[in-house]
């Protein structure tokens, strides 16, 4: 589901890369990751998103929880090519990540989504933050999205100095 992906990686650095061009997402921080930088790369042209981080089932054990992972200075765009609900950064159960100082745009859903929990059941998505992200020109394909998109009960996460505009949905 994407061109790299990561298991127990930790303290794994992909800094001033270009990722283009790709069918799916580009990386995928799997089970057992932590403490990972994505920082000052440039994603564009891709079939899915640019990155995920956990997975959608809770972590079996406390050895596969992803967390502490860093997303940061990044230029994400024209994402969503082949399929159009990818997500620019998209973290499923996984706690204490950083979504910072991203530029987002040109994308056919959400740009950030967060959270992986319908309702109020157990959730490994918590303390998480997601700051300073810039993000515009989201949308239009199709209809429930968001700039930032949030699922599910996290304690401790941090929503704060987005600028978020532009964003367009399909029929409502």
């Amino acid at each position: 589901d994407s061109a790299i992906q990561i298991d127990d990686g930790v303290r794994i650095r992909f800094n001033d890369c270009v990722f283009h061009a790709m069918g799916g997402y580009a990386i995928h921080v799997r089970k057992g990751s932590s403490n990972n930088r994505i920082d000052h790369d440039n994603f564009y042209d891709l079939g899915g998103g640019a990155v995920r981080v956990g997975e959608d089932t809770l972590p079996q054990d406390e050895a596969a929880r992803v967390s502490g992972n860093v997303i940061e200075d990044n230029e994400i765009h024209s994402i969503g090519v082949v399929y159009p609900s990818a997500v620019a950064v998209w973290v499923g159960q996984s706690s204490g990540n950083s979504i910072a100082h991203n530029h987002m745009h040109d994308m056919p859903y959400s740009a950030i989504s967060v959270g992986w929990t319908w309702g109020y059941g157990p959730a490994a998505a918590d303390h998480n933050i997601i700051e300073y992200n810039s993000i515009h020109d989201v949308g239009t394909v199709l209809s429930d999205l968001g700039g930032i998109y949030l699922l599910g009960r996290q304690s401790g996460t941090v929503v704060r100095n987005n600028v978020i505009h532009d964003v367009s949905c399909f029929s409502y």
